[in-house]
């Protein structure tokens, strides 16, 4: 008599087709680069630097685009979306900061 107990009916682990550590698709090739470029010159543009939130909203809007292409299977969405708020932000900051020098005679 065997007195072992079976374990015919659970899952093992390592690799194999139903293995639970096969990556998602999404996070399978690492984050765009240009999204993780157009969340810094999105930051970087908040102190009120036109050029750099222009580019920010560019990256951004690129980096999205390239996410969504099937071959490339890079993540990124949320970074890009961020860069390109950060980048609008630091527009409407800059748009304002232009009026107040105009406007001040600075």
């Amino acid at each position: 008599m065997n007195d072992s107990p079976d374990h015919s009916d659970q899952p093992q682990s390592g690799p194999g087709p139903a293995s639970s550590t096969a990556a998602s698709p999404q996070s399978a090739g690492g984050t765009e680069p240009l999204a993780i470029w157009a969340i810094v010159l999105g930051i970087l543009g908040l102190p009120g630097s036109l050029i750099f939130s222009i580019i920010a909203v560019i990256l951004g809007r690129r980096a999205l685009r390239y996410v969504d292409m099937p071959p490339r299977n890079l993540g990124g969405t949320g970074i890009a979306r961020w860069g390109q708020i950060l980048g609008w932000i630091g527009i409407v900051m800059s748009a304002f900061w232009i009026i107040m020098v105009l406007a001040l005679g600075f």
